[in-house]
């Protein structure tokens, strides 16, 4: 088999400023605090937009009125559904799922990876910030859609489980650090593709309206989106109408070039056949050498950089 003994080697390659997504979050929610109001543990129940506000019920705190609504919320958009109709109609499904957990660095990878791949699945480790004791394992495989809850951490695992016993390499070690892992992410590989990103005085923003699962740069288009929705309506005066146009327009575009690097994620992990494994393997390495190496970087930042950011007032 193509990668039995010899996985893939993976540079773990980022731009000119690397930072976890929840170091991110932190300093956000740091900077803005003290003018912001954070609730925490809850979530929206209803929303009924009446043409000059927006009436909002939660799971567990009272009714309130908001002049907009911004559903950033994520690929399995609660906000996306209430407002704009049911996920299955933007949700499409790339035949593949994933998962993401940390593991020991009992590889000793410092700032690199390591892919396996065998038939329709693949156990990748790597490490991102040089911590000798920690990496993170990524698992992949193709599959039918799965029927599962969602808020069921060990069904998901029994899944996994299920799904790459008696794989090769370090795929043994990696089911077993899965059992004690409480950081465990699980979805499938999929993106969404809405027909507008607003309606009335709502906004979708993110993976709520242009998300991918795997490769689609969701939070830097997030924060783009942010950035722009933001500019638009404090350019506009509050105006959410000229606000919420000028936001489809400018980031519409944009946020499908992201998506459409993410679309062969599944594939790429985890080629259906040997033949295809090696293949893969063979144009990796090429892509990965030093004469080529810049030009596959070019065609990843394009996509990232493909919009035209305007100054908006304060």
């Amino acid at each position: 088999m193509a990668s039995l003994d010899r996985p893939l080697r993976l540079p773990i390659m980022s731009g000119y400023v690397k930072i976890f997504r929840g170091e991110l979050a932190k300093i956000l929610h740091e900077r803005t605090e003290d003018t912001v109001e954070y609730v925490f543990g809850d979530s929206v129940a209803t929303l009924t937009d009446t043409g000059d506000g927006v009436d909002v019920t939660f799971e567990h705190g009272a009714p309130r009125r908001f002049d907009l609504v911004v559903g950033a919320d994520g690929l399995h958009s609660r906000t996306r559904r209430l407002v704009f109709g049911d996920e299955s109609r933007y949700l499409r499904f790339q035949d593949h799922y994933v998962a993401g957990f940390g593991v020991p660095n009992h590889l000793g990878l410092d700032r690199t990876g390591r892919l396996y791949s065998e038939p329709g699945r693949a156990v990748c480790v790597g490490n991102s910030d040089g911590d000798p004791e920690r990496a993170g394992a990524l698992l992949v495989f193709r599959s039918e859609r799965l029927v599962y809850d969602r808020g069921d951490v060990a069904a998901q695992k029994r899944i996994l489980r299920e799904r790459f016993a008696g794989m090769g390499w370090e795929a043994p070690s990696v089911l077993k650090a899965l059992e004690e892992a409480d950081d465990l992410y699980f979805d499938a590989i999929a993106q969404i593709h809405v027909d507008r990103l607003t309606e009335g005085r709502v906004a979708l923003l993110g993976d709520a309206g242009y998300g991918a699962t795997m490769g689609g740069m969701g939070t830097g288009v997030a924060v783009v989106g942010a950035y722009v929705l933001a500019g638009e309506l404090a350019l506009a005066g509050g105006d959410h109408r000229t606000a919420f146009a000028e936001y489809e327009t400018r980031i519409r575009d944009f946020a499908k070039g992201c998506q459409k690097i993410s679309g062969n994620a599944g594939p790429f992990f985890a080629p259906p056949t040997e033949r295809r494994i090696r293949s893969r393997d063979r144009m990796y390495r090429l892509l990965s050498h030093r004469l080529m190496a810049g030009f596959f970087k070019r065609l990843t930042e394009k996509a990232a950089t493909d919009i035209e950011l305007r100054e908006y007032p304060a």
